[in-house]
């Protein structure tokens, strides 16, 4: 039987927890830096998008069927990834109606780009989505019960939660996709080429406002995935 000094198995068990909960946030981020760096805008309201995938994992989970029909080890995962479409129309939505107006060709010309439009504009969806989210879903916490978050594997001195590790191999799956997506694909280049010079992007006939869209939608489903 191996046996571990205590701080060397408290230092090892940090950091591999560390590691696999930063996953879902480094999701988070891969999608909120697709967004600044497609459309230059900070998205105040990032979190509070994450929170909805939260509760649209959860609602799809436990009241829509989702739980019954993929079981207690695969229902959470199929829940969210589901997630992500349905909070990519919200965002879709959000950009076409009130986004678009402060940004992309929109925000040529005017003072500062319209940064200073966007940061409020983010604000206030942000404002909006918590205390909508209080008002609808209430302050008590919520939560899929899987076994997974139960069980856990044992490599040396390290127990690694088996739900923290999926969620850890979906978030790197997901960052991989969208990766391959950009680099590979006439849609993920028409993006970069948004980003690296609009105007030139106009010239060439790609659609910067849409690009704009795109990306943000595709940036706030990453991480409705991940708050999933």
């Amino acid at each position: 039987m191996d046996v571990y000094p205590l701080w060397l198995e408290n230092s090892l068990q940090t950091l591999a927890t560390g590691v696999l909960v930063g996953g879902a946030y480094a999701l988070m981020c891969v999608g909120l830096g697709l967004i600044f760096g497609v459309m230059r805008v900070i998205n105040f309201a990032q979190g509070d998008f994450m929170m909805l995938g939260m509760y649209a994992a959860f609602y799809l989970f436990t009241y829509l069927g989702i739980g019954t029909a993929f079981g207690v080890y695969l229902g959470p995962i199929v829940a969210a990834f589901l997630a992500g479409p349905i909070v990519f129309v919200v965002a879709w939505v959000l950009h076409r109606t009130l986004l678009a107006r402060v940004s992309g060709t929109a925000a040529h010309g005017v003072e500062g780009e319209g940064h200073y439009a966007q940061l409020i504009l983010t604000l206030g969806i942000a404002l909006l989505l918590q205390n909508g989210g209080l008002i609808l879903f209430g302050s008590w916490p919520q939560s899929i019960r899987t076994p997974l978050s139960k069980e856990a594997w044992l490599i040396g001195p390290v127990f690694l939660n088996q739900s923290r590790v999926v969620a850890f191999a979906v978030a790197v799956g997901l960052a991989l996709l969208l990766y391959l997506f950009l680099n590979l694909s006439s849609l993920g280049k028409s993006l970069r080429a948004a980003a690296d010079n609009s105007e030139a992007a106009t010239y060439m006939g790609i659609d910067v406002d849409r690009a704009h869209r795109l990306a943000f939608a595709i940036g706030i489903a990453l991480t409705a995935v991940a708050g999933g």
